[in-house]
């Protein structure tokens, strides 16, 4: 029985092309935790599309994810980051999806919010959800992308980010008892 879930979101809005094949990608991980303090890793989400494309991918996948696991979108902190915040937000919600927007630091910051992250599967307390068929074809690619993340510019680096915002929510998220 989990007391928390959401899908947290790192985007980008670009496609591979001859002269940047390596792009920026887009990136959802689905994460819950239980009342006992233990977190799940659901799902991670990883796609490469243009604005539109990514609000649409990010609606259906809240639409399969349920309505009731809130979608956490990172805020940019420059204008465009803000716009971009408030536009998604605005059609996510009319589309009856719970928004939360945090905010984003800078590139520097990185490590910072990964790191509570990588303590806690340090200590046990994060498990990866297993199917044991084609629905975990997510799992490597997290997995290397996670154990290879140094902070370093121009690694990829969209699944670590939307795995510590993931986490990060759920950390400050308290639910009351019923």
């Amino acid at each position: 029985i989990t007391t928390g879930r959401c899908r947290a979101w790192d985007t980008a809005a670009s496609i591979p092309t001859e002269s940047s094949p390596k792009c920026d990608a887009t990136a959802g991980t689905k994460m819950s935790r239980d009342k006992m303090g233990m977190y799940y890793v659901e799902h991670c989400n990883v796609f490469r599309k243009l604005t539109d494309g990514v609000l649409r991918e990010i609606a259906d996948t809240a639409r399969k994810d349920g309505l009731d696991v809130p979608v956490v979108l990172e805020k940019d902190t420059g204008a465009g980051g803000k716009i971009a915040n408030a536009y998604f937000t605005r059609y996510l919600s009319e589309q009856g999806i719970i928004v939360r927007s945090v905010q984003m630091s800078g590139h520097s910051g990185k490590i910072q919010r990964f790191l509570p992250f990588a303590q806690m599967a340090e200590a046990g307390l994060i498990n990866i959800v297993r199917y044991g068929d084609e629905r975990d074809d997510w799992i490597e690619p997290w997995l290397v992308e996670l154990e290879s993340f140094s902070g370093a510019r121009g690694n990829h680096d969209d699944m670590v980010d939307s795995t510590a915002s993931a986490f990060n929510t759920l950390c400050k998220t308290q639910t009351l008892p019923i």
